[in-house]
């Protein structure tokens, strides 16, 4: 029952309702007046709900206590219920602050919270180091068995039984070893969880020990041998025939059985690893044989004894091939025979124990050349005996074949220079110091003061074909060789192709450049045709200026033309030497290998000194190295003999004015005209400059100047004396002058050269033609003016051979009484 039910039931009774309600109730049984008029009903009615008001009136005294009874408990019941409720919200609010401490107990501490883990973590935590733990055991098992399996390998060779003989049964524990080792590697690679990086740790471990395990059984072997050998006085000079047949017995046997401890790994190790392996550590007996060897190597040149010199890396290098040559007929007779009798049969054992030797000197360069990189000169000297050293080493015989060093590829001994070289930062120290000393050595060259000095050793024949080089040229050849004989002892092409581009072609292009501004200075800075040479090829000689006394001094006359001979001999020399160095066998195999690989033909091609390369064997063998510097000083040397024709001819030009002014003025006050004095000033100027090409330059040279000069003097002469006349036609008498001085001008040329009077021709025939007279006049007159065949016919027998039809017509013009 709800309590609006409740509420309605304890409201007092309404008489309206109750009237109402009596109303429908009589209303309802007394339909008609008749029936309402009956006594005994309306009185039963009455009576019927009087009783039931009586009846109804009890009930509601026994609700009303009843009420009041179930108040009563309903109240302190609620009161009950409320102190329960009161408790309750109590427990509430403490039961929200014990979950917030559990919540924040539950947070874990890897959030960043400042307090501890929880107890699930410390629990998970606790969990994984077990897990680890038993892992790391099992680990360590496996570890402490491997290395038990390790010590009785070691042991059982160590304690040979039955028989001190090395075979495969000495091995047996090692080999329980490697299958323990190849069961866990298997093992290993089938576990999915392996990226942990412990199991592989623990395979890489174990393959360790097991090639440690071998190296220990070896060490035992060797020191067996040692032992064996220090009896026949090893590593001193082995006589062999002087130890004692038990000592001999004793070292055969410990030196076959590590020849058979090696053959038996062999069998039993992959090849791959058999082959690494041998390379590295040679024939195992030999290897053991170079242990007190090397031993005595770092006694001398490892410590602070005075053996050990960083200036003097020949002494360490000379101990080497002194072991060598010390131990030869020991290594070839003795210890071959044993190594033959074995499966190495095919091994040199002289040959391996060469071999065996080279890592005590890596060893020692390695430790030496990071001292020597900031002394560039003591790194050159250690390279320089290394290159020697291989040099020395391939000489007595030494190569990869018939070694454990060889390969499938026939692979080539690089050298023990490859130690040093093959390391970039080394090979470019070097490099560097060579470059340094080259341009110190350059820049000393250049500015000496004898730099330009012709080199007179008082031997060579004026009339010869030998040329006498200037100080410089014969200096900056003979450094180009010198660098050349630096390097050409690498082994790779490439380094030496380095050498060449950065070294020696500077070298080249720098001299050509120095004569070349030399020649530019004294044609730019020439009065009338050229003044000084100021600098390069005047040495030392003072300059005061542009016309200054000391500037014509320097450009004229002699001394002018010496500098330019200096020059042509400067260009010329090295050019004859670049042709001679293009055909040496070295720089012919280095232009095969630059044009033979597409890396250097790159390098090559970027240079502008050198030729352009081609992939074409037919292509490139026409070709030297040298052969655009070649070209380029060529093209110097003719540059300045054409210079030196120009100012040899124009000085003489100069001085013939005068003469041909007084020529011209006796020609015209005196029928009967003697030689002028004038004329022996260019005459002497000719042949000072004549006998100076003679005494400084070669046939070869002096002769076609002398050719050009007297060329261009001839056909000079006869413009300017003859053709060009500006004071009337030529008398007989005055042209048999000309002739007569035109003679003189080729004697003094044939005196002054020794040579002959061929290059004058042109002036001598000119000479011939103004001098005829009466029937041989007529007869070329009318030569010149009749046909071809009648000229040539008069010409071939007037012995004519430089003058033509035009240049006789002319001639013959200027002869007085003469109409053509």
């Amino acid at each position: 029952m709800t309590s609006t039910q409740i509420r309605t039931l304890l409201e007092p009774a309404q008489r309206s309702i109750a009237e109402q309600h009596a109303r429908v109730v009589v209303n309802r049984k007394f339909d008609t007046l008749e029936s309402l008029l009956r006594d005994d009903e309306l009185e039963n009615l009455a009576n019927e709900y009087s009783q039931r008001l009586g009846n109804l009136s009890s009930k509601l005294s026994e609700s009303a206590s009843s009420v009041q009874s179930e108040l009563e408990t309903t109240i302190s019941t609620t009161k009950l219920y409320l102190e329960e409720v009161k408790e309750l919200s109590l427990s509430r609010y403490s039961l929200t602050d014990q979950l917030s401490d559990l919540r924040n107990e539950l947070i874990s501490a890897t959030l960043g919270t400042d307090s501890g883990p929880t107890l699930l973590e410390e629990i998970e935590s606790l969990h994984r180091s077990l897990k680890e733990l038993e892992g790391v055991k099992g680990y360590v098992q496996i570890i402490e068995k491997g290395l038990r399996l390790s010590d009785a390998a070691i042991g059982q060779i160590k304690n040979p039984f039955p028989t001190p003989s090395i075979s495969a049964d000495s091995v047996a524990q090692y080999r329980n070893l490697q299958s323990f080792v190849a069961s866990f590697t298997t093992l290993s690679e089938k576990v999915e969880d392996v990226g942990s990086g412990r199991s592989l740790h623990l395979v890489t471990f174990l393959e360790n020990l097991v090639d440690r395990t071998w190296d220990s059984m070896k060490s035992i072997l060797s020191s067996t041998l040692i032992s064996a050998s220090e009896k026949i006085k090893w590593p001193t000079p082995v006589e062999w025939s002087t130890v004692p047949t038990k000592d001999q017995a004793a070292f055969e046997l410990a030196f076959r059985n590590l020849l058979q401890f090696q053959e038996v790994g062999n069998n039993i190790h992959e090849k791959s690893k058999v082959e690494a392996r041998s390379r590295k550590d040679g024939l195992y007996s030999i290897q053991a044989l170079v242990q007190p060897i090397a031993l005595r190597f770092r006694y001398h040149f490892d410590t602070q004894r005075a053996t050990n010199r960083l200036d003097k890396p020949e002494w360490f290098f000379t101990h080497i091939l002194d072991i060598c040559h010390e131990h030869r007929p020991f290594m070839e007779r003795i210890i071959q025979n044993i190594v033959s009798r074995t499966s190495f049969q095919k091994i040199d054992a002289f040959r391996e124990f060469e071999r065996l030797l080279l890592p005590v000197l890596s060893r020692k360069l390695r430790k030496t050349i990071p001292l020597l990189v900031e002394h560039p000169s003591l790194l050159a000297h250690t390279i320089y005996r290394a290159l020697s050293f291989d040099a020395s080493f391939r000489e007595s015989g030494f190569s990869l074949d018939e070694t454990l060093g060889q390969t499938e590829g026939k692979e080539e001994w690089e050298g023990i220079s490859a130690d040093i070289l093959n390391r970039q930062e080394w090979f470019d120290a070097w490099l560097g110091g060579e470059k340094k000393f080259t341009d110190d050595q350059y820049e000393s060259i250049i500015n000496s003061p004898d730099a330009w000095k012709i080199v007179d050793d008082g031997n060579v024949d004026p009339n010869s074909s030998t040329l006498r080089p200037t100080e410089s040229s014969r200096r900056l050849k003979s450094l180009f060789e010198q660098v050349t004989d630096r390097y050409s002892p690498l082994p790779q092409f490439s380094q030496k192709t380095r050498f060449l581009i950065t070294l020696q072609l500077p070298l080249l292009e720098q001299y050509h450049t120095r004569i070349s501004a030399a020649l530019d200075a004294f044609e730019s800075l020439s009065s009338a045709f050229f003044r000084a040479v100021p600098g390069a090829l005047a040495g030392q000689a003072s300059y005061s200026g542009p016309g200054s006394q000391g500037e014509k001094r320097l450009t004229s006359g002699v001394e002018g033309a010496a500098r330019l001979i200096k020059a042509m001999i400067s260009a010329k020399v090295i050019q004859n030497a670049m042709l001679e160095w293009g055909e040496d066998l070295f720089f012919l195999e280095l232009w095969t290998e630059i044009n033979r690989r597409a890396s250097l033909r790159a390098r090559a091609d970027a240079h502008p000194s050198l030729p352009h390369t081609q992939n074409d064997h037919r292509a490139h063998v026409e070709t030297t190295i040298f052969q655009e510097l070649v070209a380029q000083y060529a093209k110097l040397f003719d540059r300045a003999g054409d210079l030196l024709v120009r100012l040899v001819c124009a000085e003489i030009s100069s001085e013939l004015k005068q003469h041909l002014a007084t020529h011209s003025q006796a020609a015209s006050t005196s029928e009967t005209p003697e030689m002028a004095q004038t004329l022996f000033a260019p005459l002497s100027l000719l042949s000072n400059h004549l006998q100076q090409l003679r005494n400084t330059l070669p046939s070869t040279i002096s002769v076609p100047l002398y050719r050009r000069v007297a060329s261009q003097l001839s056909t000079m002469i006869v413009q300017r004396a003859f053709l060009q006349r500006g004071h009337g036609r030529l008398t007989l008498p005055e042209a048999k002058l000309y002739a007569a001085e035109a003679e003189l001008w080729a004697e003094t040329a044939q005196t002054a050269m020794s040579g002959s009077k061929r290059p004058w021709a042109r002036l001598a025939e000119s000479s011939r033609v103004i001098t005829l007279e009466d029937g041989k006049l007529e007869a070329a007159i009318n030569a010149t003016l009749s046909g071809d065949g009648l000229w040539a016919a008069w010409r071939e027998n007037a012995g004519l051979e430089e003058l033509d039809r035009d240049d006789v017509a002319d001639l013959l013009r200027i002869r007085e009484g003469v109409q053509i």
